[in-house]
């Protein structure tokens, strides 16, 4: 016999009825509003063992278990439909299928969160180091590698017009990309980078699960405030400062803006940040 089957003396109010729960009582037990436990009641999804002449609900023991597993299935993406549709055609293989089917939802979807917990983090790091930095100086600090997803080599044409097309082919054609992550710009030598600042070799996705990487070392380090393209004497304090203190460059120049459109409104104070590798 069901909850709701069970005979109940002729109660007119919300008193006690010897093994059974008020409404008001079975909501604090369960910890759900009385609203939505009437509302259960109404379509027929959990009904209250007992409706009193006077319309007061009352709440079988058993039934705690009942509706909290309900309310699981709810807070877990489950329609009210389809929990109806199970809870009165009760069945061990019908209810497994659709808990298993429930938790590769909740994978999806915690994939999804944790993917977009990585590149708001991405973004906040960047824009912190920015805060952080010291426009000033230039310095030579040890990085660790720092994965990335690079793309091909870019071609231009005569007058630098293609710097865009350049760019939507990286984010179109580049295996494995996410288009949610920063991007920036690989110089093959910092001599290119002075001469053409718009104009990378490479662009690469600053992706923590990029297949590629900036390698670690110690890398000569310095910024510029400008919207893109602009490096201002950016170059040549690089190079002055590996000249003083005998320092020989290595391999690429990394171009990577920490601040842009995504924090500043003005786009003459995005800031970018240069890195090139020095020689051990």
């Amino acid at each position: 016999m069901d909850a709701d089957e069970h005979v109940f003396p002729d109660q007119g109010s919300d008193e006690e009825i010897s093994g059974y729960i008020p409404l008001r009582r079975f909501s604090q037990i369960v910890r759900i509003p009385v609203s939505t436990l009437r509302y259960y009641d109404n379509i027929g999804l959990f009904k209250a063992a007992y409706h009193a002449p006077s319309g007061y609900r009352y709440y079988a023991p058993m039934q705690i278990v009942t509706v909290k597993f309900i309310r699981v299935l709810v807070d877990c993406g489950v329609p009210l439909k389809e929990i109806g549709r199970l809870t009165k055609a009760r069945a061990p293989e019908s209810m497994t299928q659709l808990l298993y089917n429930q938790v590769l939802e909740l994978d999806h979807e915690i994939a999804r969160l944790s993917a977009n917990r990585t590149v708001l983090n991405t973004f906040a790091n960047l824009i912190v180091n920015g805060i952080l930095a010291d426009e000033s100086q230039i310095t030579v600090e040890k990085l660790p590698a720092t994965p990335v997803v690079m793309g091909e080599r870019n071609h231009y044409d005569a007058d630098g017009q293609l710097f865009y097309r350049a760019f939507v082919q990286f984010l179109q054609q580049t295996p494995g990309i996410s288009l949610s992550y920063p991007v920036g710009g690989l110089f093959d030598d910092i001599e290119l980078f002075a001469a053409r600042p718009s104009q990378p070799s490479r662009f690469f996705s600053i992706d923590p699960a990029g297949g590629d990487a900036r390698p670690a070392g110690r890398y000569l380090m310095g910024y510029a405030r400008g919207y893109y393209g602009q490096i201002g004497d950016l170059a040549d304090r690089l190079l002055d400062f590996a000249e003083q203190q005998h320092l020989t460059l290595t391999g690429p120049l990394y171009h990577i803006y920490l601040q842009d459109e995504v924090s500043v409104q003005d786009p003459d104070q995005y800031l970018m940040q240069a890195s090139v590798r020095v020689k051990s």
